[in-house]
């Protein structure tokens, strides 16, 4: 017993497919829709976690390793100073945890 497509029932949603087809949706609402459900609140916690941790483990880890080998490059004559090497190492660590407060927030 199959249904034949002139049925009144296929015609009924096969009109509603047409006038879908006949008045696309504007560009802007179908991106503003698609963002909408791109970006899940783990997500931004995930991200906003792993840049600001990146941030102060790179902050940690850069300036001990700065006081530890001090002397050694303070040796070696190269014209970076050690507070152009703390500064370098402050400017990158602040760079990934603002972007994790931007991904928290924005």
């Amino acid at each position: 017993m199959s249904s034949s497509p002139n049925d009144p029932k296929h015609q009924e949603i096969y009109n509603k497919l047409a006038s879908q087809d006949a008045a696309p949706l504007p560009l802007k609402k179908v991106l503003a829709k698609e963002q909408a459900d791109f970006d899940c609140l783990s997500c931004r916690v995930m991200g906003a976690t792993a840049f600001g941790t990146l941030g102060a483990y790179t902050y940690w880890s850069g300036h001990r390793e700065l006081r530890t080998r001090e002397a050694e490059i303070m040796k070696s004559g190269s014209r970076l100073t050690m507070a152009a090497r703390r500064l370098g190492i402050t400017g990158l660590s602040g760079m990934l945890v603002g972007l994790g407060l931007w991904r928290a927030f924005m």
